[in-house]
């Protein structure tokens, strides 16, 4: 059993939004939290707390679908429909990472930009490369999830 005490900003339902100033956050070993609370219950007082001082704890974002190699085209194009959008942006894209320093270089930076944001799970997509798409797992940024190489059954790609 692990407890953390800080400034907490939590959902604890889906439409209330609340902040515990000093409270406490009980996660057992399983890494299951077991409660918020502005103070701890009897049964917790015995066990040693992880105190952040006035530091901020908030929920990590869970993203249950990310394509890794469409990082490079966040927020453009949104005047194309699917298709040419997939052949003049996705694509392409998608092909550089064929050359495995390209894909370590912008995984690394898709992994980082994720931690940065708050994003600490993911189901993340590759491309087609088996050897890049191995590549996209093993950084220790703390990030967790499962990744998985994109499959197609058509391409134009040369």
């Amino acid at each position: 059993m692990k407890i953390y005490q800080a400034n907490i900003l939590f959902t604890p339902t889906p439409d209330a939004f609340q902040v515990l100033e000093r409270g406490f956050i009980v996660v057992n070993d399983a890494g299951i939290v077991e409660g918020v609370f502005d103070q701890l219950t009897e049964e917790y007082q015995s066990l040693p707390v992880n105190d952040f001082g006035d530091k901020l704890l908030i929920p990590a974002m869970n993203d249950l679908h990310v394509h890794a190699p469409q990082y490079r085209n966040q927020g453009i194009a949104m005047d194309l429909e699917l298709l040419p959008w997939l052949n003049t942006y996705t694509f392409p894209e998608e092909s550089k990472y064929k050359n495995l320093g390209y894909a370590e270089k912008m995984y690394r930076r898709f992994v980082h930009d994720l931690w940065a944001n708050g994003t600490m799970r993911t189901v993340a997509f590759a491309t087609i490369h088996p050897a890049a798409s191995m590549l996209l797992g093993p950084f220790p940024s703390g990030r967790h999830g499962s990744n998985g190489r994109t499959c197609r059954n058509e391409s134009k790609l040369p």
